[in-house]
């Protein structure tokens, strides 16, 4: 079972390497994460969901490389993995505008 659970998170992160590594090419950004460079987590650290693996399809608790600094490539020290839910939700919003969304949520806007 042991040997199946490596085998398994080795194949995630190379299918996350691959993507990620296409991702970069398109938008010529830099790109020099290796396997090491991904932990994956057994929950999203951000919706605290456990991760799922879904062959053929991605659902919004699946494996997905974030970038913590867009600015930043895929690179050492800039990538973390959290639920492809989690990821779109943060792509499509500035850290203002993340704070500004939590505040709102907390009625204090």
């Amino acid at each position: 079972e042991k040997q199946a659970s490596l085998k398994s998170s080795e194949s995630i992160r190379l299918y996350l390497l691959r993507m990620a590594r296409k991702r970069a090419k398109k938008n010529n950004i830099a790109f020099t994460i290796t396997a090491v460079d991904i932990e994956l987590p057994d929950v999203c650290p951000i919706r605290l969901v456990p991760m799922v693996v879904n062959a053929g399809k991605m659902s919004p608790d699946s494996y997905s490389i974030d970038r913590t600094d867009n600015d930043k490539g895929y690179v050492p020290g800039n990538v973390r993995v959290i639920s492809w839910r989690a990821n779109q939700s943060k792509s499509n919003l500035s850290l203002a505008q993340a704070e500004r969304l939590v505040k709102y949520m907390k009625g204090q806007l």
